[in-house]
């Protein structure tokens, strides 16, 4: 990973760090070959009832996604890389839009010359 943030109220927290820091390392799994162009910043933020949740932001040189996890989803390895595939597939997603825009200009641009 490029880089990774962890939100100092987690770090408090012993259960939580370790959590986040195995859900990390998950990340890195998932995100493969790419994982050194990805940085992550993981920070705690409260439901509307006030209960935590663990939020997760990912960014590249093109974007950014994110997704909000319980404390108790992050036990579950199998649900945790689900969700994780999915929120690279977020990030992906925005970047192969942003790139198929930036195409088209070009193309514009050529077809207009």
């Amino acid at each position: 990973m490029k880089t990774v943030t962890i939100d100092p109220i987690i770090q408090d927290e012993a259960r939580k760090l370790e959590l986040v820091q195995v859900s990390t390392r998950v990340l890195q799994d998932v995100l493969g070959a790419s994982a050194p162009l990805v940085d992550a910043s993981w920070n705690q933020i409260n439901d509307q009832r006030g209960r935590p949740l663990l939020k997760l932001e990912i960014r590249d040189f093109t974007g950014s996604a994110e997704a909000t996890f319980t404390p108790d989803e992050l036990k579950d390895d199998l649900h945790l890389r689900d969700r994780l595939r999915w929120l690279w597939g977020d990030l992906l997603q925005d970047r192969s839009k942003k790139q198929m825009e930036k195409l088209k200009q070009t193309v514009q641009q050529l077809e207009g010359d």
